[in-house]
């Protein structure tokens, strides 16, 4: 390694198991993410907020929109983390479909007012469901 350069941050396997073994006992989940970031889950929920801070936001105001939930993700929208985030998420999706056969993933964005209608149309509202193809859906 060069003298003065860190190796980036990372989201380590070891973390996303000690995370999801640690949802599996229906245990409370209190941890930093590298960069910046945490995860909260108070006990097994059939959801999780996500938050991923732009370079530029700031956080204050933008953040208190997932942490006032019961069960939240916060991180940075670097594109090197988008992997990491998405492993993470991915895995405490699976294990609590495992324990409760549903789960949902609610990512928030925030529009600046003021925007160009360009870029506004970029961050335009947007739903995907995915449901299981065995189910019936409501």
């Amino acid at each position: 390694m060069v003298e003065g350069k860190r190796k980036p941050a990372t989201i380590s396997n070891r973390f996303i198991e000690t995370v999801c073994a640690r949802l599996a006992d229906n245990k409370q989940i209190r941890r930093t993410l590298p960069v910046w970031g945490r995860v909260h889950i108070d006990r097994q929920l059939p959801f999780l907020c996500v938050y991923r801070r732009r370079k530029n936001e700031s956080t204050a105001q933008h953040e208190r929109l997932v942490t006032a939930e019961a069960s939240y993700l916060t991180a940075s929208a670097n594109r090197g983390m988008h992997r990491q985030l998405a492993q993470l998420t991915g895995n405490v999706a699976k294990t609590m479909v495992d324990v409760l056969d549903s789960f949902l993933i609610i990512e928030m964005w925030v529009s600046e007012d003021g925007g160009d209608e360009e870029e506004a149309s970029l961050y335009q509202p947007a739903f995907k469901i995915f449901t299981p193809k065995s189910k019936t859906a409501l």
